[in-house]
């Protein structure tokens, strides 16, 4: 205690020396008297000694620092024992110092320090280095709420100094020490951050060595990480190669370098590294099985998974069995039982699908009117064609083409629809309930409207095949899920449409993309809305596939729909805001999405396409192609700077005449032997004209198309 008045200090100083011996020195006195009795008391000198020891330990006698020496001769053996016994040394704590460095004499019991081990003796390494064991390997582990001290040898900062390998520790060398720096870091580990940057650890190795056995490590057991990486070894992986039922067909890719099919990952595989969908994506109590077999099922419903349904597609090669997991797992949980009970199938959640969400624009129940009939409408509402350059006389040349639309359903008592050619079937899972179908009645009148409604549409004497594939959510929006869209898909490809028109987005799915690619194989062109989530949101699924033209939107001042989705995915922009469309009960009026800006693509396709359609292609992403260079150049670029993320290549342009351009011919030699007649062919202009001069002879022509579209010869 000190206490201090004016000049008066009174301080109660107590100083421990040995044995437990104490020495209490109390003064009265001014600051004057306390600094000259202080200067001659016993705690002065001690600390004068512990100091003159702490510069002697830097120097070596025989082998070992002077300040052991005098360590060792001031106090006895038996004391040192005593004393370290009271000050027990942190639990697997270990300090490696460099010859020479600073030591604390045993002087001080309480810091006493482990002598450092003797060095091992270094092993030959395979470059013939050699390899110096690390000096803590063999010692135990500390508990996780110590710290280890970890020291890191760093060289003299020299121009020519070169830094040791990690790979190979290696001590510095004796002569160097007195130029090396050390660097200690001691922290508890329960607080270290992984934020904190340190540098390498040039002598640091793992404190158990994998090579020791659990007999060798004094019974330890392995550490939990090397405990659960053990066991996810040994976890049986799923197998890669397909199981397909008999008479389905194989789920093959493309590569992009040689063009040639290949079999393709097995569907519903885990993936490695696979991170868990976003809440809400996914139905949360069903898990798709795919082509699982009867043994499968059984072993399934042993593990209380119950049979929901089962969906036969031949088309697509698939057989889906909607499973339920028991009520104590959700859906990601029971899929993951799934690969445990049957590790060599596949399973898939059950995604979920929105037909669009409303952004900005005029709301189309709110300024809607009563649908007229006789009057057509006018050019600042129905400004859509106009844009794109559309002819009402192309209407005729989709004549006999069959359109597929998987969406909501729609009033088919709408004047819009009065002499529209089409089929409908609903797709409602069981206990489902209808959805409402303004929106499907929108898309549809896009393209179906009668020419003398209020609401005319692009191509209205095509065919359409209309699936509506959504159902009520809890809220009463429409929604649809994987399921359903397969069913939907399926019943488009066996009525043979040539254009399907996919008014949606949600999320990525495998089921659906191999879906949409046995569809384009076939010829089927796929045209999809690109979302409305906003420019920052990531791409949004089938749009967002490789297979599939996304179409974004832009409004009648030609620019951007704000919340349209952007990304190098994108393909073309039509129109999309305030687009005015047919409305159920009746009315029409103004809608606003992506969705609206498909049915002019949809339109633009469907004129362009040869009478034939398009021949089938083992490539899935072949008629994408053809398809956009046939139209390639009725295209208005938007940007300024050719194709970008936010419109792609541009607005699209109807086309001046049905079907594809007229070919112009252009003879080419081909090879022949001297004497005989000269064989010509006749191909497209749109092919490389070879350089080589035309000779006259004897022709014989072939006309022929280079896309295959298949021409009498």
């Amino acid at each position: 205690p000190v206490t201090y008045d004016r000049c008066r200090l009174s301080v109660e100083l107590v100083c421990g020396v040995g044995r437990g011996r104490k020495v209490v020195m109390r003064t009265g006195a001014c600051k004057g008297s306390f600094l000259r009795r202080l200067l001659r008391s016993r705690c002065v000198l001690a600390l004068v000694v512990a100091a003159l020891l702490a510069g002697l330990s830097r120097l070596e006698l025989a082998g070992q620092s002077v300040g052991a020496h005098l360590g060792s001769l001031l106090i006895s053996p038996a004391d040192a024992r005593k004393a370290s016994s009271r000050f027990p040394r942190m639990p697997g704590a270990h300090v490696r110092q460099a010859p020479g460095a600073f030591q604390f004499p045993p002087l001080l019991p309480f810091v006493q320090l482990p002598s450092p081990a003797p060095a091992p003796t270094p092993s030959p390494s395979p470059t013939g280095r050699a390899v110096h064991p690390p000096a803590h390997a063999g010692m135990r582990a500390p508990p996780e709420v110590f710290g280890v001290a970890r020291t890191m040898w760093l060289p003299p900062r020299t121009s020519n100094s070169v830094k040791p390998a990690v790979d190979v520790p290696r001590p510095p060398p004796r002569e160097a020490v007195a130029e090396a720096r050390w660097d200690t870091l001691v922290r508890p580990a329960a607080v270290a951050r992984e934020t904190e940057r340190l540098a390498p650890l040039a002598h640091t190795a793992p404190l158990l060595p994998p090579q020791q056995s659990p007999a060798q490590q004094g019974g330890r057991a392995s550490p939990p990480l090397h405990g659960l990486l053990e066991r996810l070894s040994r976890r049986p992986q799923p197998s890669k190669t397909a199981v397909v039922p008999p008479g389905a067909k194989p789920v093959t890719s493309r590569t992009a370098a040689t063009g040639r099919a290949r079999p393709a990952s097995r569907l519903g595989a885990r993936a490695i590294g696979e991170m868990p969908p976003p809440p809400g994506s996914y139905r949360s109590n069903e898990v798709l099985a795919i082509n699982l077999s009867a043994a499968g099922l059984a072993k399934a419903r042993e593990g209380n998974y119950q049979l929901v349904e089962r969906i036969d597609l031949p088309e697509f090669g698939l057989t889906i069995s909607r499973l339920r997991p028991p009520e104590t797992l959700n859906a990601v949980s029971g899929r993951e039982r799934l690969f445990e009970l049957l590790p060599d199938d596949g399973f898939t959640l059950n995604r979920v699908y929105a037909s669009y969400r409303p952004g900005a624009g005029r709301g189309g129940a709110a300024v809607s009117v009563a649908a007229q009939s006789g009057r057509g409408c006018p050019a600042e509402r129905c400004f859509g064609g106009a844009l794109i350059n559309w002819q009402p006389r192309l209407g005729a040349c989709a004549r006999g083409v069959r359109i597929g639309i998987v969406d909501t359903g729609f009033d088919e008592g709408h004047p819009a629809f009065a002499g529209a050619r089409y089929v409908y079937k609903e797709f409602v899972p069981e206990g489902g309930e209808r959805a409402p179908n303004q929106h499907g009645t929108g898309v549809l009148s896009l393209l179906a409207g009668n020419a003398d409604s209020g609401t005319p549409g692009l191509i209205p004497d095509a065919s359409y095949v209309v699936a509506n594939a959504f159902f009520a959510d809890a809220g009463g929006q429409p929604v649809s899920d994987t399921a359903q869209m397969l069913r939907a898909l399926h019943w488009l490809k066996k009525n043979g449409v040539a254009v399907v028109n996919l008014s949606l987005a949600g999320p990525e799915d495998e089921l659906l993309h191999h879906a949409v690619q046995e569809l384009t194989k076939a010829g089927t062109v796929v045209v999809a809305a690109a979302g409305n989530e906003g420019p920052a949101a990531p791409p949004s699924y089938p749009a967002a596939y490789e297979e599939v033209i996304a179409v974004t939107a832009v409004d009648r001042n030609l620019a951007a729909y704000r919340y349209a989705n952007r990304g190098d995915h994108i393909d073309l922009a039509a129109p999309g805001v305030d687009v005015w469309t047919a409305l159920p009960g009746r009315r029409e009026g103004p809608q606003t999405g992506t969705s609206f800006a498909v049915p002019y693509v949809t339109a633009v396709v469907a004129v362009a396409l040869p009478q034939s359609g398009l021949a089938p292609d083992d490539d899935p992403a072949a008629v994408k192609r053809r398809v956009l260079a046939q139209i390639d150049g009725n295209v208005r670029n938007l940007s300024g700077h050719g194709r970008d993320s936010t419109f792609g290549a541009g607005l699209v342009q109807a086309p001046a005449s049905c079907g594809p351009p007229p070919a112009v011919a252009v003879a080419v030699n081909e090879a022949r032997t001297a004497g005989e007649p000269w064989a010509g062919t006749v191909v497209r202009m749109a092919d490389p004209v070879p350089r080589d001069p035309l000779v006259p002879g004897t022709w014989v022509s072939t006309v022929r198309l280079v896309s295959g579209e298949g021409v009498a010869e």
